[in-house]
């Protein structure tokens, strides 16, 4: 029994069995059509689950990473330099070489081929304003801000397998997420069908 493929393997107006017969809106009250999209991302029925599932992802990332010697820590609480306060997922730094790298890992139904570069100009705008605060509160001389993107349906882009093995994190990190994601994402939607 082999795999199969889809031309649109990122279709995402698929609509989810078990509707009530009043439409093709959420059953949970929400004004939007109900799609995997829509349960994986956006329905407040899901968001706590959908935040488990991020965290963990980013603590396997964080852990593979400590163990190649960075100083890491999570969620960290930042400065822009407008005044807003933000909170990074991830920040990794060498006092030996000044260097650092302020790491955003987030989770979406997949969308297309340019998403992950997408994902990671999206997550520059965000935090490069924070950079300065950072250089400050650790004594770095450089700051890189990475955005990454982990399907939800357990794709792993071409642009997080560079990532990790850039940072020459084990290949069984790719495993770990996928199992991670996939299992997280049926039990979403899990809660969303069944949790009336």
């Amino acid at each position: 029994m082999g795999y199969q493929f889809r031309e649109n393997w990122f279709d995402t107006e698929e609509k989810i069995p078990g509707l009530s017969l009043d439409g093709s809106r959420c059953r949970h009250g929400c004004p939007e059509t109900e799609t995997l999209a829509h349960f994986q991302g956006q329905c407040n029925r899901g968001l706590l689950l959908r935040n488990a599932r991020h965290h963990h992802v980013r603590s396997l990332i964080a852990t593979a990473i400590r163990k190649k010697s960075w100083t890491v820590e999570e969620e960290v609480f930042c400065l822009a330099t407008n005044g807003s306060s933000r909170r990074i997922d991830i920040i990794e730094y060498s006092q030996t070489t000044k260097k650092g790298y302020t790491i955003d890992p987030t989770i979406r139904i997949e969308t297309g081929n340019s998403q992950p570069e997408d994902v990671n100009k999206e997550k520059i705008n965000i935090y490069l304003p924070t950079v300065d605060h950072f250089k400050a509160k650790y004594q770095l001389e450089d700051i890189e801000v990475i955005g990454l993107v982990i399907g939800a349906r357990g794709v792993i882009p071409k642009f997080f397998e560079s990532f990790r093995k850039t940072f020459e994190l084990p290949q069984t990190l790719n495993a770990d997420i996928i199992t991670s994601v996939l299992k997280r994402s049926c039990h979403i939607l899990s809660h969303h069908i069944h949790s009336i």
